[in-house]
């Protein structure tokens, strides 16, 4: 929690997941008093078992727990799964590619065309520049330099991949002449200049 860009979410999670731990024990506390309280069956196998939730050194406290938070990954992997497909429902388009293939090199670029025509001649391929490389500084900032990363600045984690075009965007604060070092400008809560290591790919996407 120390190390987290936000403690109090952390914070949350673990007092959640206590009081989780503490509701199932309390639970499973009132399970071994309640078969304590119950009269005993005639029947000694249902006898037997319901002794075995109350005797002394039983485990029923601990099981209750198990399960319990057996149960719970279950309900949160579920609705996981869920909020995923309805993100994936609505954000993705009605004609979304099939297949994305990344990191083609660029001198392979006519051979994985003559691949893909070869194994699906009516296909629909794009095939697009990709640039992946690291940002090493923004503005006049190295990120080597950086304690700890701005808010918001997930982009300067490890390595980035971007496509590009030839044409320069309408928010470019260079011209189309510009002849300095390789830069890039980044809009909306990234709005920094940065310095890349490039290295030229390809990227496709086949519909």
């Amino acid at each position: 929690m120390g190390t987290s860009d936000n403690p109090l979410f952390a914070a949350s999670i673990i007092g959640a997941i206590a009081g989780t731990v503490l509701l199932l024990a309390g639970l499973g506390w009132l399970v071994r008093r309640a078969a304590r309280a119950v009269p005993r069956p005639r029947r000694p196998l249902l006898r037997l078992a319901l002794t075995g939730l109350h005797r002394p050194g039983a485990q029923t406290v601990g099981l209750v727990v198990a399960l319990g938070l057996a149960l719970t990954l279950f309900v949160t992997l579920a609705a996981v799964q869920t909020s995923l497909s309805a993100e994936i429902d609505r954000a993705v388009p009605e004609r979304a590619p099939d297949q994305f293939v990344l990191d083609i090199p660029a001198t392979e670029r006519a051979r994985f065309e003559g691949l893909v025509r070869q194994t699906a001649p009516a296909a629909d391929l794009n095939v697009v520049p990709n640039l992946r490389g690291t940002i090493t500084a923004y503005g006049n900032t190295r990120v080597a330099d950086l304690k700890a990363l701005p808010d918001g600045a997930w982009f300067l984690r490890g390595e980035r991949g971007v496509t590009y075009s030839p044409g320069v965007p309408k928010a470019a604060r260079w011209s189309r002449a510009h002849g300095g070092r390789p830069i890039i400008a980044a809009g909306h809560s990234s709005r920094s200049t940065a310095r890349r290591r490039k290295s030229s790919a390809w990227a496709s996407a086949i519909a």
